[in-house]
This record gives C-alpha cells, sequence and structure tokens, in this order.
C-alpha cells in the first residue's frame, strides 16, 4: 500500500511508498493514516510532454487525475529562439537578395538582347 496526503485543492501533497515497514514506515496504524490521508495499490505516471509541468490530484470518488501547464521558457531559451528566428529572416533576406539580383541580370541581357535587336533593325546586318 502507498499513502498519500492531500491539500484542499486535492492536489497531492505527501507520498509514502512504505508506510507500514517497521524501520521507514510512518510508525502509524492504517486506521490513524486514513484519518488524515489514503491507501492506494499504485500511483499513476503523467503523461510527458516537453514543455509541460504535471500536477497530480486525488479524491476517493474520482480517483487520481492531472493538470498540465506549460513550463515559463527561461531568459536563456527566448534568447535562443530570438536568435535563431533573426538566422532564419537574414537567410529568407538572403535569398530573396538572390533571386532579385538574378532576375535583374536576367532582365539587363533580355534588354540588351533587344537592344541588340533594334541596332541590327537600323543598321541591318548583324551585331555581336
Amino acid at each position: 500500500m502507498i499513502f498519500i496526503k492531500t491539500l484542499e485543492n486535492n492536489s497531492i501533497d505527501f507520498i509514502h511508498y512504505m508506510p507500514f515497514d517497521p524501520v521507514n514506515g510512518m510508525g502509524k496504524t492504517e486506521e490513524e493514516l486514513l484519518q488524515v490521508g489514503f491507501l492506494v495499490e499504485e500511483i499513476p505516471e503523467p503523461e510527458q510532454t516537453e514543455g509541460m509541468s504535471s500536477m497530480m490530484f486525488y479524491t476517493a470518488m474520482n480517483g487520481f487525475w492531472f493538470d498540465y501547464e506549460e513550463i515559463p521558457k527561461t531568459p536563456e531559451q527566448i534568447q535562443i529562439e530570438k536568435v535563431t528566428e533573426l538566422q532564419t529572416d537574414l537567410l529568407n533576406t538572403k535569398l530573396a537578395m538572390a533571386e532579385l539580383v538574378e532576375q535583374q541580370q536576367a532582365d539587363n541581357l533580355n534588354s540588351q538582347l533587344a537592344l541588340a535587336e533594334v541596332i541590327e533593325s537600323i543598321i541591318g546586318g548583324t551585331v555581336a
């Protein structure tokens, strides 16, 4: 048996896995423990989700349940996210600039070819 004690909001306040152990136990009878808490056979494990913490609750009527909340990010995590975002923005800007330069070069080539055609039509012959 496992002894658990809850707070007024039913959150788990205390867990003792060997409450009746002669050496490491709580030195109380089952009746004494049931006056201040609960005896259960097992305690479930919360789902492990990155960036989330779990709070375990218990009532005799509903059994165990967990509430999950987001763990606030540390200043270092926020800084890393900002740097990563800025690096991504810089890379996207470089790619966009490269595309613009490529388009500008293509436009210049097309202009030169058009100009060569105009000159050829005016003076006749082939322009190299």
